[in-house]
């Protein structure tokens, strides 16, 4: 099918000219599909963090680590990591999971 055939065709459902769709066709040059959107994970990762670990999970880690603000210790990751896993009532930890869980 070459383009002048391709032109009439298309006009002719659109109810216009030819020349309308000719001019259209030399604007926007090669006419092509829009890209797909692709989707975003932001929220599909706040959502997981909630999903997996409980209200009281969270809780417990912010408690240590206000416990540890009260007593004038700077709450490192490994200071947190150590006493959340000494812990026995929240399963062991491993170094990324704070990350995710506040």
């Amino acid at each position: 099918m070459n383009v002048s055939a391709a032109i009439k065709e298309t006009s002719r459902p659109l109810g216009c000219s030819k020349r309308i769709v000719y001019s259209l066709r030399t604007q926007q040059g090669a006419l092509k599909c829009p890209p797909k959107k692709k989707l975003k994970r932001e929220g599909y990762q706040k959502y997981i963090s909630t999903l997996v670990y409980d209200m009281q999970v969270q809780t417990l880690i912010r408690r240590k680590v206000h416990c540890s603000l009260l007593s004038n210790i700077p709450p490192t990751l490994s200071r947190i990591l150590t006493s959340v896993n000494m812990d026995n009532d929240v399963p062991n930890f491993k170094r990324t999971t704070p990350y995710k869980v506040c």
